[in-house]
């Protein structure tokens, strides 16, 4: 597949989250998750691919997915780090 050229515009930052969110909304009530937003309404429209942002975050979010689950195994240890401060 070839990668297309970005294409720069002014993009509503909280749109591309919530419409990401959709996007894995049956995975993550699959996975028996939930997601939280947390995102001021009046943020400044940026200047960014829409479609390479919108595929970052999908990409984040599951990833995060994927990180939780296995994060659940039995088998993984468990750690507890202190914070240093």
């Amino acid at each position: 597949m070839r990668q297309r050229e970005p294409v720069f515009v002014y993009v509503d930052a909280v749109a591309l989250v919530q419409e990401a969110v959709h996007l894995v909304t049956s995975e993550v009530s699959a996975r028996h998750t939930v997601i939280e937003l947390d995102i001021p309404s009046a943020l400044p429209r940026i200047i960014a691919d829409g479609v390479l942002v919108r595929q970052a975050l999908l990409n984040i979010m599951m990833n995060a997915l994927e990180s939780t689950s296995a994060s659940h195994s039995p088998a993984r240890p468990n750690h507890h780090h202190d914070v240093l401060g």
